[in-house]
Protein backbone atom coordinates (compact mmCIF):
# COMPACT_ATOMS: atom_id res chain seq x y z
CA UNK A 1 0.00 0.00 0.00
CA UNK A 2 1.47 3.40 -0.63
CA UNK A 3 1.38 6.30 1.20
CA UNK A 4 0.28 9.95 0.16
CA UNK A 5 4.22 10.50 -1.19
CA UNK A 6 3.24 7.58 -3.47
CA UNK A 7 6.04 5.72 -1.42
CA UNK A 8 5.79 2.25 -0.28
CA UNK A 9 5.10 2.22 3.57
CA UNK A 10 6.06 -1.15 3.94
CA UNK A 11 7.99 -4.55 2.68
CA UNK A 12 8.14 -7.62 4.16
CA UNK A 13 10.58 -10.48 2.21
CA UNK A 14 10.73 -13.62 4.11
CA UNK A 15 13.18 -15.89 3.76
CA UNK A 16 13.30 -19.47 5.09
CA UNK A 17 16.05 -21.89 4.91
CA UNK A 18 16.89 -25.51 5.50
CA UNK A 19 20.05 -26.43 6.05
CA UNK A 20 20.63 -30.51 5.64
CA UNK A 21 23.91 -31.91 6.64
CA UNK A 22 25.39 -35.71 6.16
CA UNK A 23 25.41 -37.40 9.27
CA UNK A 24 28.13 -40.07 9.57
CA UNK A 25 26.20 -43.66 11.03
CA UNK A 26 30.31 -45.06 12.69
CA UNK A 27 30.47 -41.45 14.28
CA UNK A 28 30.03 -43.31 17.63
CA UNK A 29 32.41 -45.70 17.35
CA UNK A 30 35.07 -43.94 15.52
CA UNK A 31 38.50 -43.24 17.02
CA UNK A 32 38.74 -39.57 18.81
CA UNK A 33 40.69 -38.15 16.24
CA UNK A 34 38.29 -39.21 13.46
CA UNK A 35 35.87 -37.54 15.39
CA UNK A 36 37.50 -34.72 15.94
CA UNK A 37 38.22 -34.49 11.71
CA UNK A 38 34.61 -34.83 11.12
CA UNK A 39 33.42 -32.24 14.07
CA UNK A 40 35.86 -29.78 12.29
CA UNK A 41 34.63 -30.80 8.65
CA UNK A 42 31.06 -30.81 9.28
CA UNK A 43 31.98 -26.88 11.42
CA UNK A 44 33.32 -25.74 8.41
CA UNK A 45 30.51 -26.97 6.06
CA UNK A 46 28.11 -25.14 8.64
CA UNK A 47 30.09 -22.05 8.12
CA UNK A 48 30.11 -22.16 4.74
CA UNK A 49 26.39 -22.33 4.06
CA UNK A 50 25.73 -19.85 7.01
CA UNK A 51 27.28 -18.19 4.47
CA UNK A 52 24.88 -18.87 1.33
CA UNK A 53 22.20 -17.61 4.14
CA UNK A 54 24.09 -14.12 4.84
CA UNK A 55 24.13 -13.60 0.77
CA UNK A 56 20.45 -14.29 0.43
CA UNK A 57 19.44 -12.05 3.62
CA UNK A 58 21.63 -9.23 1.95
CA UNK A 59 20.17 -9.57 -1.66
CA UNK A 60 16.65 -9.78 -0.66
CA UNK A 61 16.91 -6.46 1.29
CA UNK A 62 18.21 -5.12 -1.73
CA UNK A 63 15.57 -6.51 -3.44
CA UNK A 64 13.27 -5.06 -0.73
CA UNK A 65 14.42 -1.52 -1.40
CA UNK A 66 14.18 -1.55 -5.35
CA UNK A 67 10.78 -2.65 -5.17
CA UNK A 68 10.25 0.62 -2.60
CA UNK A 69 12.04 2.89 -4.56
CA UNK A 70 9.47 2.17 -7.45
CA UNK A 71 6.95 5.07 -7.38
CA UNK A 72 3.42 3.95 -9.11
CA UNK A 73 1.85 5.95 -11.93
CA UNK A 74 -1.43 5.88 -10.02
CA UNK A 75 -1.67 5.96 -6.56
CA UNK A 76 -4.14 3.97 -4.04
CA UNK A 77 -2.19 0.70 -5.45
CA UNK A 78 -1.77 -2.54 -3.41
CA UNK A 79 0.96 -4.52 -3.15
CA UNK A 80 0.89 -7.52 -0.55
CA UNK A 81 2.03 -10.91 -0.63
CA UNK A 82 2.32 -12.94 2.27
CA UNK A 83 4.50 -15.78 0.55
CA UNK A 84 7.29 -14.46 -0.44
CA UNK A 85 7.04 -16.45 -3.60
CA UNK A 86 8.65 -15.47 -6.70
CA UNK A 87 5.40 -16.43 -8.91
CA UNK A 88 2.98 -14.89 -5.78
CA UNK A 89 5.33 -11.74 -6.49
CA UNK A 90 5.07 -11.15 -10.08
CA UNK A 91 1.21 -11.91 -9.76
CA UNK A 92 0.71 -9.06 -6.88
CA UNK A 93 3.43 -6.93 -9.30
CA UNK A 94 0.83 -7.05 -12.51
CA UNK A 95 -2.09 -5.92 -10.16
CA UNK A 96 0.39 -2.05 -10.38
CA UNK A 97 0.01 0.31 -12.98
CA UNK A 98 4.02 0.05 -13.69
CA UNK A 99 4.50 -3.92 -13.00
CA UNK A 100 7.48 -3.82 -15.18
CA UNK A 101 9.48 -1.25 -12.84
CA UNK A 102 8.16 -3.84 -9.90
CA UNK A 103 9.22 -7.11 -11.93
CA UNK A 104 12.34 -5.63 -13.20
CA UNK A 105 13.26 -5.07 -9.38
CA UNK A 106 12.27 -8.62 -8.80
CA UNK A 107 13.88 -10.39 -11.81
CA UNK A 108 17.03 -8.45 -11.08
CA UNK A 109 17.13 -8.86 -7.61
CA UNK A 110 16.57 -12.67 -8.16
CA UNK A 111 19.17 -12.32 -10.85
CA UNK A 112 22.17 -11.05 -8.19
CA UNK A 113 21.11 -12.76 -5.44
CA UNK A 114 22.15 -16.10 -8.18
CA UNK A 115 25.11 -14.86 -8.93
CA UNK A 116 26.28 -14.26 -6.12
CA UNK A 117 25.24 -16.93 -5.20
CA UNK A 118 27.33 -18.75 -7.75
CA UNK A 119 30.49 -16.59 -7.39
CA UNK A 120 30.72 -17.53 -3.43
CA UNK A 121 30.95 -21.61 -4.14
CA UNK A 122 33.21 -20.40 -7.16
CA UNK A 123 35.64 -18.63 -5.03
CA UNK A 124 35.22 -21.12 -1.53
CA UNK A 125 35.92 -24.20 -3.56
CA UNK A 126 32.24 -25.14 -1.75
CA UNK A 127 34.40 -24.96 1.99
CA UNK A 128 35.52 -22.01 2.73
CA UNK A 129 33.33 -19.71 5.22
CA UNK A 130 32.87 -15.93 4.53
CA UNK A 131 35.36 -14.81 7.32
CA UNK A 132 37.78 -17.38 5.63
CA UNK A 133 37.15 -15.62 1.92
CA UNK A 134 37.53 -11.96 3.93
CA UNK A 135 40.77 -12.99 6.04
CA UNK A 136 42.55 -13.74 2.42
CA UNK A 137 40.83 -10.38 0.63
CA UNK A 138 39.15 -12.56 -1.54
CA UNK A 139 35.45 -10.72 -2.46
CA UNK A 140 32.66 -12.53 -3.86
Amino acid sequence: EYDKIDALRGLNITITTTMTLPEWSGYSSASPEQQKIWNEAISGLKAHENGHVEIAKAEAAKMKQAIMDVRPESSSVTFVTKSGDKDAMYSKAKTLLNAPKISGAITTGFANHNKRQGNYDNVSGHTLSPQQLKDKGIDY
